[in-house]
């Protein structure tokens, strides 16, 4: 099993804090990020330290503190510590700039908080005219001015030559945009150290499956090739191409060029497309695996899914897969070629190991893995035995052609009402092959969707062993929507050539909108979620039922996992998507099924458990196992270059942010991209479990999400202020009160709802 989405640091969008006002209903005093800070001095804070809000507090925390002790281990006590640190460095450093600044411009500061709430005791101190302390709430920090507030004419800070509020308004600007800038040069740091040091690893642009709704396969991109160039990038990384995808609106193209092994490159242009139900636009591609199980980091549970034959036959981390069993003589073990895509970099052909596995589905076949032992290497041979896919004892309604490839045997053969979507509408009622075997000819009396490719698949396959050489013909018999008066369908046959170049493209459902493909044919279509006939008598299940929603127990690493239902309703023609969840192994204990169901003439939802069995007959090709990614290291040559790098990625990073900020306003993204402090909290954490690098440029990512989400022309932001200093430099004179009031409490009711809306985003996403 491959491609495990992993943290996506480019989406998570920090959210700013909120400011708290006076008792006059004005924003106040002090600039800060986070928990609104409480004036006090030192002294104060420390008498009143024991106050019955602080013990309360201090209880909580020891609760807290007590609960991650019986939690968890040291040494993820140890991330989570040094998770807090990084995201609190982060903001501190935010906040330095703004006291810098401050100083610099001759303004009174009268505190530096590291941290929210009253302070540690002991951990306070007067320097000067500024009270530096150390908080109980180490989540940021804040700086507290004399005189923040511009025009607060009823202040009594109007004779202090250095209020905030006495400064140029140049001088304002420098300190309200001091945060920002630091974020920013933290992060050129971040990236600097990264590239310089030990490097960044990326996934690489290698193709390893593409969507059967999406234009790579309408353009015949095949699996396994290599994207050169993206644009004017050169060499460019998945990351790259994802960030590409981002910047794009509507009917933008983007200029790629593919390069298959051995093959002439591909150059072509498409547009990206946003589905039904997709958070983001797309352009249907995921990035390759590499023939190596996933280390301890990277998986939850195990280097495999619980229950699979991949459990059962003893894979551990980081196992590195250098040969197998050969498809040509499977009594012999071969070695797994070179990568061509990089060559003389020792890493072994993913997509040889891929056929491979398609070859030997329905065998026992041996894997062997050089296998750390201590300090040295071995290797070691495992035995893995094949898996099948679940049987629901239902046949589907078939829906109509969606896609097809260009330049295959359907492209320019089967045409619909209009010529420009070439297929659309067109129904398979029935499929035909020469030459026919007996076992063909029983399997296609009842046109069975789900199972139309694999058995297709498994006739060519049957041919090859008898060394056939002629053409392979598919007959399709159709229904297609009638262009005359009276006329619903008209009845079509067409006859398709079996192209078997194709035959080890990888090309999925990746979304619901996305049909069942046929590569070999070069078209795609419909499943319908309508139950056409029943074929397991003890089913529940009836004829004419609509499947709405499902869900299934299974096995878990230490206890079974009880299924939820996804709260999205199946619609009509999407159960391509559904039905793939099936084909990829998994130990489920019972499924469960919603069904719309006529009952008396009425429409009902009903609830069933479906009795599941597993079909001999169609075996899959994973096995269990999660590999780890294809990643490419990009390291500095000099210190020269990592500076280079290091502003490049700013810029990008700075750029990924306002482009996702603008996809969600303009609905090209979904607002459910937007990470609130849950999952960033979680996300470090993640980083902090890996090596320092990694955390390190995660907290670069976190650090220019914050500048540009900090300096949003949203009043009580930063950029909020600039707004009104501008306004100010203009005018001359700054904004009426009533009018920055109703700023900031508008600004307020945004900062509310958006922090609401992005902690329901968390919950649900860590619980639910």
């Amino acid at each position: 099993m491959d491609n495990r989405e992993g943290i996506q640091p480019e989406s998570m969008n920090p959210l700013p804090g909120s400011t708290p006002l006076n008792a006059n209903g004005k924003p106040a005093e002090g600039l800060h990020e986070g928990l609104p800070p409480e004036p006090e001095t030192g002294a104060e804070a420390d008498a009143g330290f024991f106050s019955t809000s602080n013990l309360i507090m201090l209880g909580l925390l020891g609760a807290l503190f007590a609960y991650l002790l019986y939690k968890f281990s040291f040494e993820e006590l140890l991330n989570i510590v040094k998770a807090a640190l990084g995201l609190s460095f982060v903001i501190f450093i935010h906040e330095l700039g703004h006291f810098l600044a401050a100083k610099w411009c001759g303004v009174n500061v009268t505190t530096f908080s590291i941290g929210f709430g009253p302070p540690i005791p002991g951990c306070s101190f007067q320097w000067g005219e500024t009270t530096y302390k150390l908080a109980i709430l180490p989540l940021g920090g804040y700086v507290q001015m004399v005189g923040q507030i511009d025009g607060d004419e009823g202040a009594d800070d109007d004779d202090d030559p250095r209020s905030y509020r006495k400064k140029t308004v140049g001088q304002r600007m420098l300190i309200i945009s001091a945060g920002v800038i630091m974020n920013a040069i933290l992060a050129v740091g971040c990236f600097i150290y990264v590239y310089q040091g030990p490097g960044k690893e990326y996934l690489s642009s290698a193709v390893y499956a593409i969507d059967s709704h999406g234009p790579l396969f309408e353009q015949a991109v095949h699996t396994g090739t290599l994207i050169t160039k993206i644009g004017n990038i050169d060499n460019p990384t998945f990351t790259d191409l994802k960030q590409t995808v981002v910047f794009t609106r509507g009917k933008d193209k983007i200029p790629l060029v593919f390069q298959l092994p051995g093959k002439d490159p591909l150059a072509i242009e498409i547009e990206s497309r946003k589905g039904k139900g997709d958070l983001m636009r797309a352009i249907g591609v995921k990035p390759a695996s590499k023939p190596q199980l996933v280390s301890r980091r990277d998986a939850e549970s195990g280097p495999w899914v619980p229950g699979t034959s991949a459990a059962a036959a003893g894979f551990e981390w980081d196992d590195v897969i250098v040969a197998m069993t050969d498809p040509e003589n499977p009594e012999r073990i071969s070695a797994l070629p070179d990568d061509p895509r990089f060559p003389k970099q020792g890493q072994r052909d993913y997509f040889e190991f891929a056929r491979r596995l398609q070859l030997l589905a329905a065998q026992d076949i041996t894997i062997r893995v050089q296998r750390k032992a201590g300090e040295s290497i071995k290797e070691v041979d495992v035995k893995v035995a094949p898996m099948y896919r679940p049987k629901l004892g239902i046949v589907m309604h078939i829906g109509s052609i969606l896609a097809v490839r260009e330049g295959s045997a359907a492209h320019n053969k089967v045409k619909a009402p209009d010529p420009a979507k070439k297929l659309h509408g067109d129904l398979i009622d029935e499929v035909k092959v020469v030459p026919a075997d007996d076992t063909i000819v029983a399997e296609l009396k009842t046109v069975d969707p789900e199972r139309l490719p694999h058995v297709l698949r498994q006739w060519s396959d049957r041919l090859d062993k008898t060394k056939f050489a002629g053409d392979r013909l598919v007959t399709l018999k159709l229904r297609r929507h009638a262009d005359r008066p009276g006329a619903q369908f008209d009845n079509v046959e067409v006859t398709l050539k079996w192209d078997d170049a194709w035959r080890f493209d990888r090309v999925l459902p990746f979304s619901p909108s996305s049909p069942m493909p046929i590569p070999e044919l070069g078209l795609a279509y419909e499943i319908r979620s309508i139950i056409a006939q029943v074929t397991d008598p003890s089913s529940k299940l009836e004829v004419g039922d609509v499947i709405k929603d499902l869900k299934f127990d299974e096995q878990g690493p230490t206890k079974d996992i009880l299924g939820k239902w996804s709260g999205a309703e199946i619609e009509e023609g999407q159960w391509a998507f559904y039905s793939n969840v099936f084909q990829y192994p998994r130990n489920i204990k019972k499924l469960y099924v919603k069904v719309e169901r006529s009952v008396q003439g009425k429409k009902e939802i009903v609830e069933l458990e479906v009795p599941l069995t597993l079909d001999k007959s169609w075996p899959l090709t994973e096995r269990g196992w999660w590999l780890a990614n294809d990643m490419r290291r990009v390291k500095a040559d000099n210190s020269w270059h990592a500076i280079q790098l290091g502003f490049a990625e700013t810029r990008t990073s700075m750029m990924q942010v306002f482009f996702t900020l603008r996809g969600i306003l303009t609905g090209d993204i979904d607002k459910k991209v937007i990470a609130g402090p849950l999952r960033i909290a979680y996300g470090t954490y993640r980083f902090a479990s890996m090596d320092f690098a990694e955390l390190v440029f995660f907290l670069g990512l976190i650090s220019i999400n914050l500048a540009v989400v900090n300096f949003l022309p949203i009043p009580i932001l930063d950029g909020g202020h600039m707004v009104f200093l501008v306004y100010e430099k203009i005018r001359g004179q700054p904004a009426s009160e009533a009018v920055r009031i109703w700023a900031t409490y508008a600004g307020l009711a945004m900062i509310l709802a958006l922090m609401l809306f992005v902690l329901f985003g968390d919950v649900t996403w860590l619980f639910f």
